[in-house]
Parts: structure tokens; sequence; C-alpha cells
């Protein structure tokens, strides 16, 4: 497992990083979006 992380390279790392971010993103922000909507009308 260690010999794995340590051949990664730092595009695959920082892409799986990256994938992941936005992935959270996302998934908070369909989880949010009706609260807003409720904050959003008058």
């Amino acid at each position: 497992m260690i010999d794995r992380i340590r051949n990664l390279n730092l595009e695959s790392l920082s892409f799986w990083i990256g994938f992941m971010a936005a992935t959270v993103f996302w998934w908070l922000v369909t989880r949010l979006f009706p609260y807003f909507k409720k904050l959003w009308r008058p």
C-alpha cells in the first residue's frame, strides 16, 4: 500500500483529489439547494 502511494505521480494524485473535492462540493450543493430556495423566496 505504501509503495503504491510512493509510486503515484503528482498528476494522478491531483486528479483524484480534485475529483473527490468536486464530488463532495456538488453533493453538498444538491443537499443544501432546498434551503437556499426557501431563503430566496419573498
